[in-house]
């Protein structure tokens, strides 16, 4: 079931998102010009950057953890889409000339402690299974919630393009992570 949810959301990934990451105004490919961005557009990305870091962090864990072929696949799934974010975001944020970092740094929004970090790092075989799939849906809950107040607040097309594309993509995976959490 993952693996078709995962193939669903990458093409819907692809499809939202190509206008976000494709071209700039002046139709060049990859160039990074000065990028506008309003205070809604560089909270959304700068709060979302350290969002997706710790999940890239909990899909690295993963992938040297669990022996789950089904969270394996879902862990390298998230860590793959979310560090292809995670670059686009950086390059909006220095075309803008905007600093990478907030002072929230999006902390809250469904991210982990520090104690549920070095719980998961410690947690073996199901019993880490159970913490990452549990965390991850959390995790994904609180991007979504990030990504809906950039569609209501924020003003740049290309970052709001990839806020839909996040809340496309991450509402597809909370249901596969709790299909998996289901089974485990």
């Amino acid at each position: 079931m993952w693996k078709k949810l995962a193939a669903i959301t990458a093409v819907l990934v692809l499809v939202m998102g190509s206008a976000a990451c494709s071209r700039t105004d002046e139709g060049q490919p990859g160039a990074s010009d000065k990028m506008s961005l309003s205070s809604a557009d560089a909270m959304f990305l700068q709060d979302m950057l350290p969002h997706h870091e710790q999940a890239i962090q909990m899909s690295e864990l993963a992938l040297s953890t669990s022996h789950s072929k089904d969270v394996l696949f879902a862990a390298k799934s998230i860590q793959k889409l979310q560090t292809l974010e995670v670059k686009k975001m950086k390059e909006w944020l220095a075309a803008a000339g905007v600093p990478v970092m907030s002072d929230m740094g999006g902390m809250g929004m469904g991210m982990m402690t520090e104690k549920q970090m070095v719980d998961l790092r410690a947690a073996r075989g199901k019993d880490f299974d159970m913490q990452f799939l549990s965390g991850m849906i959390v995790h994904h809950r609180g991007a979504i919630s990030m990504a809906r107040d950039e569609m209501k607040n924020g003003s740049n097309p290309k970052v709001k393009a990839m806020a839909g594309a996040i809340i496309v993509a991450q509402t597809a995976e909370v249901l596969g992570l709790e299909a998996l959490r289901q089974h485990q």
